[in-house]
This record gives structure tokens, sequence and C-alpha cells, in this order.
């Protein structure tokens, strides 16, 4: 893997392998006559990593299928206001379900295989790179878009940004209400 990353990839940018580190599988090497094969240790750890995330994807969807059951049960003892925000949090779990999925899991699923069938390319690594830098941004976003709460606290404090005026939750609370009513009355 080394000599592999070493022409293929540092060479061209100057680089050195003490400049890098990496974790990466070789499925196909090349013995001393010139012929290559399949690295079986790397294909086997391929399976486990392929094992690891069926078993946290079924979990995932069986407790979300029992969530869900649970809830229409549910739904017919509980206030409107209560099936509400369970439903809020419920397709906020959903969303939150499937940004990993789309930028984490698949890519590097199809950058596996296609490694595993000597097709691979530079262009689809750096998507993968790039798609799992923007998973921690994008990760919360479903909770602020979904869930009321939280998209009414946002737009309390944009628009207490925009008036100059502090958040209602911090100090002096009653001051500020009537400050913030003498500037609506403006």
């Amino acid at each position: 893997m080394s000599t592999l990353i070493l022409k293929d990839y540092l060479a061209p940018r100057h680089l050195n392998l003490s400049d890098i580190d990496y974790v990466g599988a070789h499925f196909w090497q090349i013995d001393g006559n010139g012929a290559e094969f399949i690295n079986w240790k790397s294909i086997g750890a391929v399976a486990i990593m392929t094992v690891i995330i069926f078993i946290s994807f079924s979990t995932v969807f069986y407790c979300g299928y029992q969530i869900y059951t649970r809830m229409e049960i549910m739904s017919s003892i509980q206030s409107a206001g209560s099936k509400n925000l369970q439903s809020q949090l419920f397709w906020a779990l959903v969303f939150q379900t499937l940004i990993p999925v789309l930028l984490m899991h698949i890519p590097a699923s199809i950058g596996f295989i296609t490694s595993m069938f000597n097709q691979t390319n530079q262009f689809l690594g750096e998507v993968v790179t790039y798609s799992i830098f923007m998973y921690p941004a994008l990760d919360p976003l479903p909770n602020f878009f979904i869930i009321k709460s939280f998209r009414q606290a946002i737009l309390d404090f944009l628009g207490c940004l925009r008036k100059g005026i502090a958040p209602a939750n911090s100090k002096n609370t009653n001051s500020q209400k009537q400050n913030s009513a003498q500037v609506d009355q403006n």
C-alpha cells in the first residue's frame, strides 16, 4: 500500500510517507512476476465492516419501526400537542438517520465496491472526503428545521439580532420585554 501511495499520490505532490498518515484497503496487489492477485485480508476487513454496518442499520430500522408503531397505538390517548411534538421528533430522527447514510455510508461503499473491482479513480476518493467533512455541519439541521420549538428559538434569536435586543431568556426579562414593547410601538 505504501508503494502504491508513494507512486500515485505522494510523488506528484512532492511529499514523503513521513509527511502523511493513511488508512486504506489495497484489494489488488502485484506479485514478484507482475501478476495481480486479490488481497483476501483487505476483502475480509471490508466484509467485517459491512456486517457491522448492516447490524447497525438493522437496529436503527427495527427501533424506528417499533417507535412508529407504538406512537400510532398511543396516538388515541395523547393530546394534539403531544402528537405533534412526537411526530416532529420522529421525523427529525428519520432525517438524522438519512444524512450519514447519504453522506458517509453510500459514498464510502461505492468507493469500496469500485476498488474491489479495480475500477476506482481519484475523483471518487475526493467525493467521499468532502461528503464526510460536510456531515457534522449538516447533521443538526433537521432538528432546526423540523422541530418547531428549535425553529422558533432560532428565528427569535435572529430577530433579536436584527432589532438589537437581547433574547427573551436572558437576564432582566421584564425590562427587556418592556423595551421591546416600546421599540415595537415606535
